[in-house]
C-alpha cells in the first residue's frame, strides 16, 4: 500500500498516529475500526481504511478486497461486543454527503434503537447513504 497520508486528516492520524483516547479495537495492514465519538446507536462503530481514498465514488475495482475485509472486519467487531447480528446496518456516506474525506464504513447496533432522525439520515441506499452492497454493485459495473 502507498502512504497516502494526509496531515491534516483526522482519519489519516488515527490510523497512522493512534492519538491518545482513539481505541483501536481493529488495527490491521489496510484498516482501523474504531468507535464513533458521537454514537447514536449502542454500537457505533467506524471501519476506516488505512490508505487515504476520499469516498466511495473514489474507488476502482482494485478495491474490492478492500471493501469485502472492510465489511468483514465490521461484522466482527460487532460479534466481538455482541451486538444483534439480526438488527444491524452497514454503510457509506454517497458524496456529496460526506463529512470526512476519508473512506470510513459506518457500523450500527441495534438500529431499531436509533432516534427517528438517525434512522432517516443513515437510511440504507438514500440518496445520502449507501451499502456495501450498493457500492459493490458500482464496482462490478466499471
Amino acid at each position: 500500500m502507498a502512504s497516502t497520508f494526509r496531515e491534516h486528516c483526522v482519519f489519516c492520524q488515527i490510523c497512522g498516529e493512534n492519538p491518545a483516547g482513539t481505541e483501536l479495537l481493529v488495527s490491521a495492514e489496510d484498516l482501523v475500526a474504531i468507535r464513533d465519538i458521537r454514537p447514536i446507536a449502542k454500537h457505533h462503530f467506524l471501519v476506516v481504511a488505512r490508505e487515504h481514498i476520499r469516498n466511495v465514488k473514489s474507488l476502482t475495482k482494485e478495491h474490492k478486497p478492500l471493501l469485502q475485509r472492510m465489511v468483514s472486519v465490521a461484522e466482527q467487531v460487532l460479534r466481538d461486543h455482541n451486538a444483534d447480528m439480526a438488527d444491524y446496518t452497514l454503510g457509506f456516506h454517497w458524496p456529496p454527503f460526506c463529512f470526512y474525506a476519508h473512506l470510513h464504513l459506518h457500523v450500527f447496533s441495534p438500529t431499531t434503537g436509533m432516534k427517528l432522525i438517525n434512522r432517516i439520515f443513515f437510511k440504507e441506499n438514500s440518496c445520502w447513504f449507501v451499502s456495501p452492497e450498493f457500492v459493490m454493485s458500482k464496482l462490478e459495473c466499471q
